[in-house]
């Protein structure tokens, strides 16, 4: 074998690193999009199959490159790194090759290929989470060991033919080379697998912390007003009347945060209820007895004002807009630490039912007036910032719209539409 030799047997290995490398960057950027195990491992064996088919179709093979090189350092690629449906593949796929089409010797191919297989899937299976690259390259150097020697043992033994020491021991070292770069590459390219999975494992785990935060953010509200029926209850001097009216007040409020809770237990299975004709005008003057105990600890006038006689209808669910309004009307009172005026109006306008909640509280700024309804944007120092976002959800999911301004010291308005409902009324026929 002369210096010629040897130099394009090397040249055939770099040939074949270079598809190896192409797998690897194909399988990042096709499998960035497939989350599921099986799809990857699917796109792996698709994207193995079809360089393989293209080097076959526009390189020359060398017997022996194919057998010491390329055919080790994909089985174990595939099997270490892919589990075993993939180095099932890869061994179908470099076994047939290598004896039917490139003209190996079956029985060394064979024996050292299954070899391969059998001890990457032991190694798969004993396999958990992310291992370190230290112990990735033991086991695939042991396993491209395992096959080259295997191989070279039977040429060598049998005298078929094999390249002589030189070229041999130079298209080795290239092997060795290609192991460690092959096996660098691809760990790097499941590192990066790994870390996005456990990037959505994180994203499910703050939904899970959101719903937890909103849940308590949403059962304090009427827990609150209870808290301060009960603690009115214990005034001297109160009627028997006035106590059972409070009485029952807390009560409600209990009810209410029984409800939000069990409507945030059915959170995985979002339903929507049949909407049903709402009186906004009738819902926002029941919810001043909730309001008042905290607009009087808070010393904070509340002001109500219906600018049209009769009811204003809107389509909607009657908890889910009494836990919106309560939300606006309770951040609309806490804005306010010195007290001051809380201003409620309702109007129709064209088709819409409109609601204005108005403070003379501290106001927000433009950069946190378009933070609004973002989680965890929050402008209390105990806010958990979600509180928004449930009321922006639930208006939506009631056809309506919510806008907000404000200027910092002179208080802010939210302002609230809904379509209007008109009941279809039946003329009679004589």
């Amino acid at each position: 074998m002369g210096e010629q030799n040897w130099i394009t047997l090397l040249t055939h290995e770099f040939h074949g690193l270079l598809y190896i490398f192409g797998a690897c960057l194909l399988s990042l950027v096709v499998t960035l999009k497939l989350f599921g195990e099986t799809r990857r491992r699917l796109a792996y064996v698709i994207i193995l199959a079809l360089l393989s088919c293209l080097y076959f179709a526009t390189e020359t093979v060398d017997p022996f490159v194919y057998a010491v090189h390329l055919t080790p350092l994909s089985i174990a690629l595939a099997v270490l790194f892919e589990g075993l449906v993939p180095g099932l593949a890869a061994w179908a796929a470099f076994t047939l090759c290598g004896t039917l089409i490139v003209g190996n010797d079956w029985l060394p191919t064979i024996a050292g290929t299954t070899a391969m297989l059998l001890l990457g899937a032991y190694f798969d299976r004993r396999t958990t989470g992310c291992v370190s690259y230290a112990r990735y390259l033991q086991r695939y150097l042991l396993l491209v060991a395992m096959h080259v020697a295997i191989y070279l043992a039977w040429g060598y033994g049998i005298g078929n033919g094999l390249p002589g020491g030189r070229a041999t021991l130079w298209t080795l070292l290239g092997t060795v080379v290609s192991s460690l770069l092959v096996s660098a590459v691809y760990h790097r390219v499941k590192y990066q697998e790994y870390l996005q999975m456990e990037l959505m494992n994180a994203e499910k785990y703050q939904v899970i912390g959101q719903m937890a935060a909103s849940i308590s953010h949403e059962i304090r509200n009427p827990l609150t007003t209870a808290k301060g029926f009960l603690q009115l209850m214990g005034k001297k001097g109160l009627n028997e009347e006035t106590r059972e009216r409070y009485r029952e007040y807390a009560a409600e409020g209990i009810n209410h945060a029984n409800a939000i809770i069990s409507d945030y237990l059915n959170y995985a299975k979002p339903t929507r209820e049949p909407q049903q004709p709402i009186d906004i005008r009738a819902e926002l003057d029941g919810l001043m007895p909730w309001v008042m105990p905290l607009s009087t600890m808070a010393d904070v006038e509340v002001r109500i004002q219906h600018m049209k006689d009769g009811p204003l209808m809107m389509l909607g669910e009657p908890k889910k807009f009494q836990q919106c309004m309560l939300n606006i009307l309770k951040n609309a009172i806490e804005s306010m630490p010195t007290g001051g005026t809380m201003t409620v109006m309702t109007w129709t306008e064209g088709g819409k039912l409109c609601i204005q909640v108005s403070d003379t509280g501290v106001g927000m700024s433009e950069e946190q007036l378009r933070q609004i309804g973002k989680p965890f944007f929050t402008t209390k120092e105990a806010g958990t910032g979600l509180g928004m976002l449930v009321v922006i959800q639930l208006v939506q999911l009631m056809s309506g719209t919510i806008r907000y301004k404000s200027k910092l010291g002179q208080g802010t308005v939210c302002d609230i539409r809904f379509k209007r409902y008109e009941p279809v009324r039946l003329e009679r026929t004589s």
